[in-house]
């Protein structure tokens, strides 16, 4: 009767202390797991960052190659066309030259075979 309640109360008591035990335990490890895990984290996040990083600057490359290639050949027009308006105005600034000195010198052209 009695003694069997009470000893049956220990026994309950003592199941429940060891489970409380068992889960503070597993507790406690899984917090240890958690714990380690969270330090290997931020690495791997940081490589994950950096990864990131890596491709958008390797597509923002890519763009700006792909605009630079299409620019190309307007660029290549336009030095064109400036080349051949420096050699003109080249040209034009070596006449007037010419000109002017022919002026010092009194004489409306150059003689046949002479070249400044």
């Amino acid at each position: 009767g009695k003694a069997s309640i009470k000893t049956q109360c220990k026994e309950e008591r003592a199941e429940k202390q060891a489970v409380g035990e068992q889960q503070r335990v597993s507790r406690l490890e899984w917090l240890r797991q958690k714990a380690k895990r969270q330090e290997t984290q931020p690495a791997a996040k940081q490589r994950g960052r950096e990864r990131r990083k890596a491709r958008l600057l390797a597509k923002q490359k890519k763009k700006d190659v792909v605009l630079q290639q299409k620019r190309l050949p307007f660029a290549r027009v336009k030095h064109g066309r400036l080349k051949a308006m420096i050699l003109a105005l080249q040209a034009r600034f070596q006449k007037v030259r010419t000109q002017k000195l022919l002026g010092t010198w009194g004489v409306p052209e150059l003689p046949e075979g002479l070249q400044l």
